[in-house]
């Protein structure tokens, strides 16, 4: 922008939708059509318990959200029974050129900046998440870490050839699934432990496994630290990691 505009619009949303709306008006928007929504469910009309709230938001043709935030509201559905018995609050990812249609069962805490989404076929199916069963052993203690650069495959995060990390969140922009018929949107990539794993038994150069990775979730154009020689053996593929320790 090449002069001050007094921003008057969108300040309601929060201060992204305000800049974003100047900055479209100069550079256009990119393709980035939708944003991240966060809001509390409540009453409104008809809709008179949380279950009901749930239902209709779920029922929702333009929503996109990530897989644990289905899980969650499918959770809380189960719990629900036939009154309010507690706040709920999500992020979902709603329709720029809508915002102004936001159902009257939201009510909308803050808007983040735009990005785009492709087109999906319709909605994936929640999980009640007390149906889950985990794997941990309870003696065993577990530890999680989220920085930045964390060398996930390097030798001091080893034992006897395996890896000691239990999974790695590779955090980076939200899209849709990578898998063919994923319809949730996803914030980079989970590698499991058995994965790493497989990382290492392939023998591959640290340096190399963590640019392969990052390529495929960033641009090529977007920093990261596997860019920097001096902390190949600490960097991660991706700017922020969250790590769990086995």
């Amino acid at each position: 922008m090449t002069a001050w505009q007094q921003v008057t619009e969108g300040l309601d949303q929060g201060g992204y939708v305000a800049w974003e709306a100047a900055i479209d008006a100069v550079q256009g928007d990119g393709g980035r059509d939708h944003v991240p929504v966060f809001v509390t469910l409540q009453k409104s009309g008809a809709i008179t318990s949380l279950a009901q709230a749930v239902d209709a938001t779920l029922a929702l043709p333009d929503l996109r959200m990530s897989a644990h935030e289905r899980d969650l509201l499918a959770t809380e559905r189960a719990l629900a029974g036939q009154d309010w018995p507690h706040e709920v609050r999500l992020v979902a990812f709603w329709p720029r050129a809508k915002l102004a249609q936001i159902p009257d069962f939201w009510r909308v805490l803050q808007v983040g900046p735009p990005l785009r989404l492709p087109p999906q076929s319709g909605p994936s199916e929640g999980v009640d998440l007390r149906a889950l069963q985990g794997d941990l052993d309870p003696a065993v203690p577990v530890a999680a870490v989220i920085d930045d650069g964390i060398g996930f495959v390097n030798a001091r995060r080893r034992d006897r050839g395996r890896s000691r990390m239990r999974a790695v969140w590779l955090q980076a922009p939200e899209t849709l699934g990578p898998r063919a018929g994923d319809r949730d949107v996803v914030c980079g990539q989970v590698v499991l432990g058995p994965e790493i794993d497989a990382h290492l038994s392939a023998g591959g150069d640290e340096a190399t496994i963590y640019a392969g990775i990052h390529r495929t979730l960033l641009p090529v154009t977007d920093p990261a630290p596997t860019a920097r020689r001096a902390a190949k053996a600490w960097a991660s593929a991706c700017p922020i990691s969250a790590i769990c320790r086995r």
